[in-house]
């Protein structure tokens, strides 16, 4: 079983490259774990576009799911996420590593 550090250091920090975290959010197969992805991340990612925060309480998969759309959103517009929409990533990498400390931890 991989330590907590182990399985951490597989998950980009919040302020890794839009390279590596576009990669590691493709780890995760949003659309087949949300069958209504892209109505779900929309509303979480204008949330945080008014609260500046993720709605709690959501699940790492949530997350992922998150990441996921992000990723293929703006690979479909040609260029890297940057401001607001690069502080939004950032803040689900965060929750993402949260989620992640805690499952291990609990897992002990």
């Amino acid at each position: 079983m991989k330590t907590v550090k182990q399985k951490l250091k597989e998950i980009p920090l919040p302020n890794a490259s839009w390279e590596r975290i576009s990669k590691y959010a493709l780890i995760h197969n949003g659309y087949t774990h949300n069958t209504d992805l892209a109505n779900f991340a929309n509303s979480v990612s204008i949330y945080f576009s008014n609260k500046k925060e993720i709605p709690d309480p959501f699940d790492i998969g949530d997350l992922k799911d998150c990441l996921f759309y992000e990723q293929r959103r703006f690979r479909h517009f040609g260029y890297a996420p940057s401001g607001e929409d690069f502080e939004y990533i950032k803040a689900l990498m965060s929750g993402i590593r949260k989620r992640t400390i805690e499952s291990l931890i609990g897992n002990r």
